[in-house]
């Protein structure tokens, strides 16, 4: 998940981007000033507690709502 750092008119953003593993448990997590963080990640991972909890196959997207931006 990545957030804005700095203030833009009266939006104040407090960054603390964050890398989370299949799990949902802080990988690496940024601070409060702009800065880029790396992590490399192992995607076989993700796909295999993918496979052990199926509720994600449970969605309806039949039901989602495409949104056009202007």
């Amino acid at each position: 998940m990545c957030n804005r750092v700095g203030q833009e008119s009266e939006m104040n953003f407090s960054g603390e981007s964050i890398v989370v593993n299949q799990n949902g448990e802080a990988i690496k997590k940024a601070g409060d000033q702009e800065e880029i963080i790396y992590v490399d990640i192992d995607l076989s991972d993700s796909k295999k507690i993918r496979e052990s909890r199926p509720y994600t196959q449970l969605r309806r997207t039949k039901f989602y709502r495409k949104i056009i931006l202007p």
